[in-house]
């Protein structure tokens, strides 16, 4: 294989755009990015902070944000007891709930109303409760109410201050003779067969006072006492406590306006930052990135355990087969363990990288540059170079003199080699010494 020759690349003229130091300043050119990206980050914040401020100084924000203020539990219960006739079974006044009664042996219900609410934190708050008797009137066979009137037959209000968990209870004693006259009266008038219903009901409603404003809160329990039939059922309605607390949210308002400054002083503050951010940028702009390096450490890396760097290119491209998938050649070297050779020329115009490896009787070989098309101009067709014989030919080598034109001896000044390109210093003239003069 061909001998690469030294004198052939340290002969080469280097262009006038590549520094001497280049692997200096690839170096320094790596150096303070974290700070550089920090002080721009911090700038940037300065500008954006005082363009901001500036604007809230300018004119105040408003900004709206639906947010949770509260967590609670509003549960409400409903209980009641029949009072029978003093005359309808002796020794006993008061039926058992969630029976079956005679209409005729029933004198009033007294219902039990209670309504408890669990807050995640103390609240302040008003309870306003009220009791109200509906007897309505409807068809048997159809759950449209025709007819209905209403009283309020309680009605309280209570403040509770700086409590997690707030109580409100009612309870009355209702005859159902009045309500059962009524009804008599309604079927007499509309001559129809009607079903009538006495409907108890009792609403709380808490006010809470929260940061975004009063939140209101209403629970309803209720119970169903049927009129005028012979046999009946009261049936209850109320709301059974959750499992968790459900949230509560508000819409909070928030009113930003910055007065310690005008908003000139603000605007000042961010031209001088973006003054400083872009002299920062201009005066420490990166040089473009080494694109070379960079690629040149993944292969390497895809060779690794086979890569052998050498100092000299010890085949010539034009005898070997050139591969274009890099990638597959550092793979099959590796699974076939043999050596992958590297060269790296970085006297040239351009870095080159050189990598070569052998299977059984052909040499293969990758070359990898950022100039690939200035490379198929050194290599005419990608599969040969100019002919290095023509060069060596133009390359003068010094001319020693011949053994027989020697001195027998010494070392003599006479005696100095020829070089072709420098001409021989010519020796001075050897002036004779002048005679001393005769003193008289």
């Amino acid at each position: 294989m061909k001998q690469h020759k030294r004198y052939d690349r340290s002969m080469q003229t280097m262009p006038a755009w590549l520094p001497e130091n280049n692997q200096r300043r690839s170096d320094k050119r790596q150096m303070n990015r974290a700070c550089r990206r920090l002080f721009i980050l911090l700038l940037a914040s300065v500008v954006v902070a005082s363009l901001l401020a500036g604007l809230a100084s300018y004119q105040p924000w408003t900004i709206d944000w639906n947010r949770t203020v509260l967590h609670q539990a509003l549960s409400s219960q409903a209980d009641y007891q029949v009072h029978l006739k003093p005359d309808a079974v002796p020794g006993i006044s008061l039926a058992p709930s969630d029976a079956v009664y005679l209409d005729e042996l029933v004198l009033a219900v007294e219902p039990t109303f209670s309504t408890r609410l669990v807050t995640s934190q103390p609240v302040t708050s008003q309870v306003h409760s009220v009791i109200t008797a509906t007897l309505q009137a409807r068809q048997a066979d159809s759950p449209a109410v025709l007819l209905q009137t209403s009283d309020v037959l309680g009605e309280q209000q209570n403040s509770l201050a700086g409590q997690t968990e707030h109580h409100d209870a009612y309870s009355a004693r209702i005859s159902l003779d009045p309500y059962r006259t009524q009804a008599a009266a309604i079927q007499e008038r509309l001559n129809e067969s009607l079903v009538f219903e006495l409907l108890l009901t009792f609403t709380s409603t808490y006010t809470l006072d929260l940061i975004g404003g009063p939140a209101t809160l209403q629970s309803a329990s209720s119970l169903v006492v049927p009129i005028n039939q012979a046999v009946f059922r009261i049936e209850r309605s109320q709301t059974e406590a959750a499992a968790e607390l459900q949230p509560l949210r508000q819409t909070l308002r928030y009113r930003i306006h910055l007065s310690l400054f005008p908003w000139p002083v603000f605007a000042i503050a961010a031209g001088l930052a973006l003054l400083s951010l872009v002299l920062l940028i201009v005066t420490t702009r990166s040089r473009p990135r080494d694109q070379f390096n960079r690629r040149l450490k993944r292969m390497k890396r895809q060779a690794r355990g086979r890569l052998m760097m050498i100092g000299d290119r010890a085949w010539d491209p034009a005898w070997c087969v050139r591969v274009t998938d890099y990638t597959q050649m550092a793979k099959t070297a590796r699974k076939l363990k043999h050596p992958v050779f590297c060269y790296l020329d970085t006297l040239s115009a351009w870095p080159v990288a050189y990598f070569y490896t052998y299977y059984g009787e052909n040499n293969y070989c990758h070359i990898f540059t950022e100039h690939p098309e200035a490379l198929e101009e050194r290599l005419p067709g990608g599969q040969t170079e100019p002919d290095e014989e023509l060069d060596e030919e133009n390359i003068s080598f010094p001319v020693l003199p011949e053994e027989d034109e020697l001195p027998p001896a010494g070392n003599s000044p006479e005696i100095r080699v020829s070089r072709p390109d420098k001409q021989p210093e010519q020796p001075e003239a050897i002036q004779p010494r002048p005679k001393p003069e005769a003193k008289p």
